[in-house]
């Protein structure tokens, strides 16, 4: 499969790691690879969207999430050209000036982990996310990063005030060691984190910190902390030449050995086959 890379100084301009764009699926959108979040609000028509995990059938409404270093892909639907205004956002941007997203169970868990929103926007919040994350795209002729973030958060915040709204059980919202601590393993992933050192950081037992991850998470500290390894890798992979091993050492896997079989366990394959998969045209 022929995966084309998609970098942060192709979608972000003057460092502002914001943007969006609409995008037309009137013919297939290959498969790419990016290494920043990218969320989707499909506004008219239907297409396929594949990924690694599967591929289904989005219509107006459907909000997807794609994490880094994970490939993506649309195919046309029956009923014409799908719209859809694709979102690009730096990680780095949640802990920074979104971080108030993280007080959010239902956006945090959303961006965090990935998926699709559940349910699908209704129409009258969908337009007016629409119209917000429209300014947006207008407005990335003179990026001005206090004013991309904010014309975002007004879109984060009627997705809210609609998932909300629908009735569904919320997860457990972001406790403040869980937040801390991933935001400790986000900017040092080079790092030898050990769950010890992590529960200090957090001020709690190893087995507190561990049921707090996997109540608001799904998963474990070291779980996360290997996703967060891999998606780094997988991006690294498609968007370096940098050798598999100089990869491994840059996302805390030294052991060449041991970073192939953690990337294998989230990505099915080897780092190699991953690379060769994916190689992007320049």
């Amino acid at each position: 499969m022929d995966v084309r890379r998609l970098t942060r100084s192709e979608v972000f301009t003057a460092g502002v790691a914001v943007a969006a764009w609409p995008v037309v699926v009137a013919d297939p959108v290959p498969p790419h690879v990016h290494d920043f979040v990218e969320l989707a609000l499909v506004t008219t028509g239907t297409a396929r969207h594949s990924t690694a995990a599967g591929a289904s059938v989005l219509g107006a409404g459907d909000v997807v999430v794609v994490r880094p270093g994970a490939w993506h892909a649309y195919f046309p639907g029956p009923e014409g050209p799908c719209e859809v205004i694709n979102v690009y956002l730096g990680p780095e941007t949640l802990h920074a000036d979104l971080a108030w997203v993280l007080d959010d169970p239902r956006l945090a868990r959303l961006l965090l982990v990935g998926g699709r929103l559940d349910p699908p926007l209704a129409e009258v919040p969908r337009r007016r996310v629409e119209g917000w994350l429209h300014q947006l795209a207008q407005e990335q002729a003179a990026p001005d990063r206090r004013l991309n973030a904010a014309l975002l958060q007004c879109a984060l915040v009627e997705v809210s005030r609609a998932t909300a709204q629908c009735g569904s059980v919320a997860p457990p919202a972001l406790s403040g060691p869980v937040r801390d601590v991933l935001l400790a393993m986000t900017e040092d992933l080079a790092r030898p984190w050990s769950v010890t050192e992590l529960a200090a950081r957090a001020g709690l037992s190893t087995s507190a910190l561990h049921r707090q991850f996997r109540e608001q998470l799904g998963s474990g500290p070291v779980e996360r902390l290997t996703l967060l390894r891999a998606e780094a890798a997988a991006t690294l992979l498609v968007q370096t030449d940098l050798t598999v091993a100089a990869v491994g050492r840059l996302v805390g896997w030294p052991d060449p050995s041991y970073a192939s079989r953690r990337f294998r366990a989230i990505h099915q394959v080897s780092p190699a086959e991953y690379r060769r998969r994916h190689a992007a045209r320049r």
